[in-house]
Order: C-alpha cells, then sequence, then structure tokens
C-alpha cells in the first residue's frame, strides 16, 4: 500500500470516530416519532390581551380643600372681662370643607392660645367649630376669649385653624403658611388702650 492509500484510510477511520460526537443529541433517539410542534409567533394584540397592564397611578396633587386664614380682629367687651373675636376664614381650594365631631371634640375648627413671656402657656381654647365652607367662600366665625388671655404678661396670642386630633391635614389643607395668625400680646393692649374700637390682624 503506497502513502497515498494510507493517508485516505486513515481519513476514513477518523471520519467514522468524529461523525457520531456532531449526531443529533440523544434526546432525539429516544421518541423518534415524536416530532416539534410548530412555533408560532404572538401578535401584538394577543401579547397586549395576555400581559395585563401596570395600574393607573393614585393622583396624589394638592388638597382640593385649601382653608385660609384671612382676618382676625380683637375688641374689648363692654364690661372689659373679656375681649371678642371675628374670624375670617376663606377656602380658597376646589371643594366644599367639611367638618365632624368626635369624641374628643370638633375635627375642624378656630383655636387660640396664648403664652407668657417667659414662653409658658397662659390660655389654650376651641374658640369656634367649622360645620362647612363651600370653595370660594369665606365666612367670619364670632367668640370671645376672657380679658386673661391677653395679660400684661402676654408676650403671643396665636389663632389657628384646628383640624383636631383625628383630623387627616391633606383633607382639608395642603399648606401650613395660611393656618393661623399670630400677634404680640402687648401691641393689642396698647392699640386698645389708646381708644382704637379694634386690634385687626390681616395676612
Amino acid at each position: 500500500m503506497n502513502t497515498r492509500s494510507k493517508l485516505l484510510v486513515a481519513a476514513i477511520a477518523v471520519s467514522s470516530i468524529i461523525t457520531p460526537v456532531f449526531a443529533d443529541p440523544a434526546a432525539t433517539k429516544v421518541n423518534p416519532g415524536v416530532q416539534r410542534a410548530p412555533v408560532t409567533p404572538v401578535s401584538e394584540e394577543v401579547r397586549r390581551a395576555v400581559v395585563k397592564p401596570a395600574p393607573a397611578p393614585v393622583p396624589t396633587g394638592p388638597c382640593m380643600a385649601e382653608l385660609s386664614m384671612d382676618r382676625v380682629e380683637i375688641s374689648q367687651s363692654a364690661d372689659s372681662l373679656s375681649y371678642n373675636v371675628n374670624v375670617t376664614i376663606t377656602n380658597i381650594g376646589t371643594e366644599t370643607a367639611t367638618g365632624w365631631q368626635t369624641n374628643a371634640g370638633a375635627g375642624l375648627g378656630i383655636a387660640v392660645s396664648s403664652e407668657h413671656n417667659w414662653r409658658a402657656p397662659n390660655f389654650s381654647r376651641q374658640l369656634a367649630d367649622i360645620a362647612s365652607i363651600p370653595a370660594g367662600a369665606s365666612q367670619v366665625f364670632t367668640g370671645s376669649i376672657p380679658a386673661s388671655a391677653i395679660g400684661r404678661t402676654t408676650r403671643q396670642v396665636t389663632f389657628t385653624i384646628d383640624r383636631g386630633p383625628d383630623g387627616p391635614r391633606c383633607a382639608y389643607d395642603a399648606r401650613r403658611n395660611n393656618d393661623g395668625l399670630g400677634m404680640n400680646g402687648l401691641t393689642i393692649r396698647d392699640w386698645l388702650a389708646a381708644g382704637n374700637a379694634s386690634y385687626v390682624r390681616v395676612r
């Protein structure tokens, strides 16, 4: 056998060894009668029907009812034993602000507090309840506080929109800077002592 014949025989032998390595996987030979199902691409319409879209985000914009304390007027009673107070509240939002009652008191109202020069509490109470204020409307709430609430040592008198212990803030107001008005106690006393009918603080 010449050299060329020897190379041909060797090539045939190597081919017979390598061929099984590149043959179909063994899995296709276990059940040779089973055929793979044809794969059909899913249309865009079917895919959208199967895949459930994500839920729309819940709106978290500003509160719809927005109360603002616009004006406080304080005048001395005829017997000088108390002060009469008028507070103007405006709903600058787009829906009605409605109050409610709880076991602890009104869920929406107007509170007044004062403190001494040494920052100790002097007086605190609910001045009036707020039942309902339509959007765009203003209401004047009246009440009275004892003369001692604005005494000689009173440093600060503050009127605020009070939502009570159970009042969710965003149900009635999105901002804090219009929730109340504060004034100096000595300024109030001096103004009224000078003969003025009332002391007025506006926003």
